[in-house]
This record gives C-alpha cells, structure tokens and sequence, in this order.
C-alpha cells in the first residue's frame, strides 16, 4: 500500500471516528429520562471514539505504519486493547449485572497492563519499536483478550435480555437493535481488528467494513437512547439487585431474599388470595392502561413485591408479567372496538396503555390474526 493511500485511508478513519464522537456527546439531548447504565455506557463509547481519533491522528503525524507493518502493529495494540475495552463495556454495561462487569473490568485492566509491561520491556531490550518477540507477545496477548471477552458475555447478554423482556409491557425493539443486530456486528468486527492489526492490506479490505459496522454500531446505541425509557427500571434495578446479593455474599447471610432468581416456595393460599384482591382492585382502577409499565412499577401500585407478582403469575397462571399484562390490553382494546365505535384505533392504543398504533397493532394481529380494524369490522353487530 502506498503512503497516500495510507494516509487517505487514515484521515477517513480520524474523521469517521471524531464525527461518531460528536454524535454521542449531542446525542445527550435526545434522551428523556436519565438511566444510569446508558449514560455510563454512553461516556465510555465517546471515550473509545475520541482515542480511535486521537490514534488516527498520531498515525498520519509520525507515520508508524509507513515505518513498517511490525511497527504499526505494536502501536495499533497499544491503542485497540484500551479501545475494545471501552466498547464492549459500553455492550456489556447496558446487558449485564454490575459483578460481572466486576469480573470483565479485572480481566481487561489486567490485560491490558500487561500489554504495556510486555510493550515497555520490549523497547527497553530493542530500543526501537522493532520489537519482534515482545510484538508477537503483545499480539498473542491482545487476541486472546477479544477472543474471551467476545464469547464469555453471551449468557450473561442473554439472561438480561430476558430479564428485559419478561419484566417490561412496551416495545422494546430499540432495545432489541442494540443488544442484538449491534452486539453481533460489534463482536465480529471486534475479531477482524485482530487480523487488520498485522496486516497493511487488510486495513483496506476490512476498514470499510468495520467502520460501517462501528456506525451502525453507535446509531443502534443513540436509538436506544432516545427511547431507553421502557427498559430504564429494569436495567437499573438489576444493578440493584446485584449490589444487594453481593452484600448479602459478604455477610454470609443466605436467609437475606434479594431477588426473584432465589429459590422459590410455592405460594399459601393467603398469599394467593391477596395477590388475586391486589389485581382485582389495580385492574379496576384502570392501572393498565399507563405506558412503559414494569413488573416493579405495577407490583408497587399494587402494593405487593415484584417477586410475589411475578411467582403468582407463573405459578398460577402459568405465564409472564409481560404476556399477562399484553392479554389484558388486548381485551381491554376488543371492548373499546366495539363500544366505542367513534374512537380511532390510535385513541383506542393510548386509552389501552400502548405506546403506539403499530405496536398496538402488531400485538394485537399476534393474538387474534388480524389487525384491529379488521377485527371491529368482523364483529360489530
């Protein structure tokens, strides 16, 4: 590859890199409600843009790739190990509880400085950055790290994600975009970096490609943002949840119940009958019909715990917060079809607690195979 093109294909990257961190520091004023795991996620993606940046930038300045490919992979590693830290803890911030983030942050610092030690006494011993046994080293080092920290997230990603799903009434296909199709691009081009770092020509051939996925990557992240709302209380209170077991963990207290995930005892008859009067009366107030609610929002309204909510619904009923509370919606708006027939669905989606017309539709079509104004055209008298 030659020099121009090896300082075009650079100064593309610099500025692809400084425009996606602008994007996340604007992106602030699109959201509505403060979660805490988005924004920490948020400043920890705008970090790794801004030194994807400033590393492009020292890139074309003193040129150590144009010096040899052995001398921009040992600078490409110093760079890209503290960056895929950063970006797959903005991933695993905003799908994972807070210890496993203990045992990522331990790993990956612990790397890390390994690298450098293995990069300081290189240079030390060649006095250069010709370093080729501590670069093979560094790269053993630098691969092994992605390699783990691509595979071991995913049940972790995946118990949140249904943790997400169960506990929440809205849509969450933001959510979904990110955690999924995003994490998926992420991790694969994660991989690809480890053969773009020692090889010139494959920066060519892979750049396109993983800057159109880290693109991608950051508008899935900024979506959520704007509509992060319907996940925030679970996502928090996750973190909760784990700050509490581990406190418990310390004191050695196993009679302490601090989640839903402990093993269960089959409800009294007591507890059923409370339960069943609880919902009673929520229903009766209409409780169902406010948007974004959550297993711990409505057991709280109910003034029960979310753990007993969630034991009665899948003990008794034998389904999920999240299907239970679709079912009711989905009756409430079947009424509203055919005694109301001057609403529109629209009136009839906000009266019913749904965020919006299609999402009150798809729902609606899922449950009875045709769309709302299909069905109150079918059944009215």
């Amino acid at each position: 590859m030659g020099n121009t093109t090896l300082m075009i294909v650079q100064a593309v990257c610099f500025t692809v890199t400084l425009m996606l961190a602008l994007v996340l520091v604007m992106s602030r004023v699109h959201v509505k409600t403060i979660c805490r795991s988005y924004e920490t996620a948020r400043w920890f993606l705008f970090s790794a843009m801004l030194l994807f940046a400033i590393h492009y930038l020292l890139q074309m300045i003193f040129g150590f790739r144009a010096q040899g490919a052995d001398v921009g992979a040992v600078v490409n590693i110093l760079f890209y190990s503290p960056i895929a830290f950063l970006i797959v803890y903005s991933t695993i911030r905003m799908g994972s509880g807070t210890r496993y983030l203990r045992q990522y942050c331990i790993i990956g610092i612990a790397s890390m400085v390994l690298i450098m030690i293995v990069f300081v006494s290189g240079y030390l011993y060649y006095r250069s950055l010709h370093m080729p046994w501590a670069l093979y080293t560094m790269m053993t080092l630098h691969a092994l790290t992605r390699i783990f920290f691509v595979f071991h997230p995913y049940g972790e990603l995946r118990r949140v994600r249904r943790k997400v799903e169960n506990e929440t009434s809205g849509d969450i296909q933001d959510y979904d975009l990110y955690m999924n199709t995003g994490t998926t691009v992420l991790y694969a081009t994660s991989l690809l970096t480890v053969v773009s770092i020692i090889s010139t020509r494959a920066i060519v051939f892979l750049g396109i490609f993983v800057f159109l996925a880290l693109t991608f990557y950051v508008v899935s992240f900024v979506s959520l943002g704007a509509n992060v709302t319907t996940v925030k209380e679970v996502i928090d209170d996750d973190e909760l949840i784990d700050a509490s077991i581990s406190a418990a963990e310390e004191r050695q207290d196993s009679a302490v119940e601090v989640s839903s995930e402990f093993v269960k005892h089959p409800l009294t008859a007591e507890q059923i009958a409370m339960v069943e009067a609880s919902i009673e009366r929520w229903q009766s107030d209409r409780g169902f019909n406010v948007q974004n609610l959550t297993s711990a929002s409505v057991a709280q309204r109910m003034g029960i715990s979310k753990r007993l909510l969630s034991q009665y619904l899948s003990q008794e009923r034998g389904t999920s917060f999240r299907m239970w509370l679709s079912d009711l919606r989905i009756e409430e708006t079947k009424r509203l079809l055919l005694t109301e027939p001057s609403f529109s669905v629209e009136a009839i989606a906000e009266l019913c607690g749904f965020s919006s017309r299609s999402w009150m539709t798809e729902k609606f079509k899922a449950s009875t195979g045709m769309t709302p104004a299909d069905w109150r055209e079918t059944n009215k008298a």
